[in-house]
């Protein structure tokens, strides 16, 4: 059983960047890409790989064949628990939060969100916007919002390059500038709005039902464990020369973000920045060789 090679689904944003996508994965888009989705299987997008004429529903569907790609646990419950995308922002993101697990099973039939931004890329003019400088209540936001003032009562948080941003579910958020994000979150696409900045619409009743005053935790790291869930562990491992990494029977998913290589199984796979390859839970070790980062999930 070899490592797969994960084809991107690109998806058009109001707020993407053509420039931020090319710098990241060296492609001819014309489009105002916002977000790539590196792994994902939900109602909306379902994942697939190159030269390997099945994809990630398929194969979760064949309780044996899942067993052997995915590991024991997503082969009993057949579910994936998260979700991978890299964001190419430039411009802003609305201003949103996402539903706990418990609120969006019983109003929308899916997983909650908590979720994790990696920052790959920031300019100097590049802010988030995570949760309230105070406690205040949901009758006084529905009133700053009518006022358009929400703004001003956000915690603001200039972002650098390596800086890993936990946004639990329930937590305003937003994102400003120039920034190349890699996000890590539940299987879910249930976001509500309740500021815009291109007049879409808002989600003002759903927004007052599952907001908490809850603030995101912010801090910057390099290399090594970034953050641990329970739905989720992301890693980056910086690698100047070879390593053998060992996934102990769980599936990974491995993305490069910085220089190039080789991943060394029974096959070889050519390593370049921005390409994303699952590693089946029954590889269980593989080698990469190279000047190489990559980030790890599972």
């Amino acid at each position: 059983m070899e490592p797969l090679i994960i084809n991107p689904i690109y998806k058009e944003k109001i707020w993407g960047s053509k420039e931020l996508l090319q710098e990241f994965y060296n492609v001819t888009e014309k489009e105002k890409i916002g977000e790539s989705l590196n792994f994902a299987l939900n109602n909306d997008d379902i994942s697939t790989f190159q030269g390997f004429n099945v994809n990630i529903r398929n194969i979760i569907s064949n309780e044996n064949v899942c067993k052997e790609y995915f590991g024991n646990k997503i082969s009993k419950n057949k579910q994936i628990p998260f979700l991978i995308k890299t964001l190419f922002v430039n411009g802003r993101i609305s201003l949103q939060v996402h539903p706990n697990s418990k609120f969006a099973k019983k109003y929308e039939n899916s997983l909650g969100k908590n979720e994790v931004w990696y920052v790959l890329y920031a300019d100097d003019n590049s802010y988030a916007y995570i949760g309230f400088k105070w406690n205040i209540g949901k009758e006084r936001v529905k009133k700053l919002i009518e006022e358009n003032k929400i703004m001003n009562y956000l915690k603001k948080i200039k972002v650098k390059t390596g800086d890993i941003i936990s946004i639990p579910a329930g937590t305003v958020h937003a994102i400003s500038g120039k920034v190349i994000l890699y996000e890590v979150q539940q299987n879910s696409n249930i976001t509500y709005r309740l500021y815009d900045w291109y007049g879409r619409k808002l989600d003002i009743d759903k927004v007052l039902k599952v907001l908490k005053n809850k603030k995101a935790t912010v801090k910057n790291k390099r290399s090594g464990r970034l953050i641990k869930t329970k739905d989720f562990t992301l890693d980056r491992i910086n690698i100047s020369r070879k390593k053998e990494i060992i996934s102990r029977g769980k599936m990974e998913i491995v993305t490069v973000i910085e220089g190039e290589g080789r991943l060394i199984s029974r096959n070889s796979i050519k390593l370049y920045k921005g390409m994303t390859i699952f590693i089946p839970a029954k590889l269980k070790r593989y080698t990469i060789i190279g000047n190489i980062s990559m980030l790890i999930t599972h």
